[in-house]
């Protein structure tokens, strides 16, 4: 007589976790959000407030022909690029899209140094001539520094800016300042697929692998229109970015089109599905494992840039930038996580300054005094570089 009273029980249990199910998916997550997150799937790709006011503003350029912020960034073949002669908030850029400085003491200039890079090689939240770029031409009377880095950039888009805009230049050193949490941007077309708070909302070409080789993939947003056209429409989103996007093909359902797939009918499932599309978000790993898309695709960019570099007749130099999270790791005493892939690269012949010790020693992993605001080196953690430099 037990027996059918349990299997009652189950069934009522069964019945009350499903109606619990769709009463969360129609009630509480039924535009998308839950507690103030998103949810999968992610139609439209969009993550953020920000990013969504964004989008209305990209939707207002394209189909009333107003003013748009990102006109004066959008690059078709990078992705977003300075402004040649323009300006960007307080950072200003010459003719040649170069960061500006004070004006340079005339002195006996032997050598010319084009740099590349992120943020962290631009100087985002100092002023033009606090850059370590300035700086260092400050400190040196004997080198002219030409800065081309750029805000949010991957590894693949400052290979891709060497070869359009610094080829010309004539430089006798090209130095490309890598910071070994942005890794992953080079796995991606899009960079808040990577980070969902991230910005800008522009798409961004890439390379992908095909066995050691560097395949280039197109940026699929040559246009405003196309980036309208492609964060409106998930089905050409899919088409045009999922193929060959490492973060979409590692959760296809999770950028499906709503309603596509069973995994959105059931607010559980879909709270597993952004759990699954979460993860995996930190370089660390990516970066140790030498079998990682991550690892090798690092490994092969700094390789291109290295030879396209020494067949143009100058030196490269590869430099690495550690964020603030890094030293204090150090600090506390971590190994350097992208030491696997600084070693593959000085076995094959490439130049590698680390500023890690240089950081520590003066006090970076522990003084607020070095930074920005926002996580960028502040004015005298862009001087501890420059001075490391300018001793080598």
């Amino acid at each position: 007589m037990k027996r059918p009273k349990s299997k009652l029980l189950l069934l009522l249990a069964l019945t009350g976790v499903a109606l619990a199910d769709q009463l969360v998916l129609r009630v509480v997550a039924r535009d998308g959000r839950l507690l103030e997150r998103r949810v999968a799937p992610f139609d439209p790709p969009l993550f953020t407030d920000g990013q969504r006011h964004a989008f209305e503003k990209l939707e207002r350029f394209v189909l009333h022909g107003e003013p748009h912020p990102l006109l004066s960034i959008h690059d078709a073949e990078l992705g977003w690029a300075p402004p040649p002669g323009g300006a960007v908030g307080e950072m200003h850029f010459d003719e040649r899209g170069a960061r500006l400085g004070a004006p340079l003491e005339p002195g006996a200039v032997t050598r010319h140094v084009v740099t590349l890079g992120c943020s962290f090689t631009l100087g985002d939240e100092v002023a033009d001539e606090e850059t370590w770029p300035r700086q260092l031409d400050a400190l040196r009377a004997d080198l002219r520094v030409t800065n081309l880095g750029m805000s949010g950039y991957g590894l693949d888009q400052a290979l891709l800016r060497y070869r359009r805009d610094a080829r010309g230049l004539g430089a006798d050193e090209v130095w490309l300042g890598w910071l070994p949490p942005a890794s992953l941007r080079t796995t991606t077309h899009f960079r808040p697929l990577v980070r969902h708070w991230t910005g800008p909302v522009l798409f961004k070409p890439r390379f992908v692998l095909q066995g050691e080789e560097l395949h280039f993939v197109p940026n699929p947003g040559a246009t405003l229109a196309d980036t309208y056209r492609l964060l409106g429409d998930q089905r050409a989103f899919l088409a045009e970015v999922g193929a060959t996007d490492s973060w979409v093909l590692r959760a296809p359902a999770a950028y499906a089109p709503l309603g596509s797939s069973w995994l959105h009918q059931s607010a559980l499932a879909r709270l597993w599905l952004t759990w699954r599309e979460h993860g995996d978000r930190n370089s660390g790993p990516w970066l140790l494992d030498e079998r990682s898309e991550v690892h090798r695709l690092v490994r092969a960019l700094v390789l291109a840039l290295r030879d396209d570099v020494e067949r143009d007749g100058a030196r490269f130099r590869l430099l690495v930038l550690p964020g603030r999270e890094e030293l204090e790791a150090a600090a506390r005493g971590a190994a350097p996580y992208w030491r696997s892939v600084t070693k593959a690269l000085e076995d094959e012949g490439v130049e590698v300054i680390d500023l890690r010790e240089a950081c520590l020693a003066a006090g970076m992993a522990t003084s607020d005094a070095y930074w920005a605001g926002g996580g960028h080196y502040g004015s005298a953690g862009n001087l501890v570089v420059a001075r490391a430099l300018a001793d080598r």
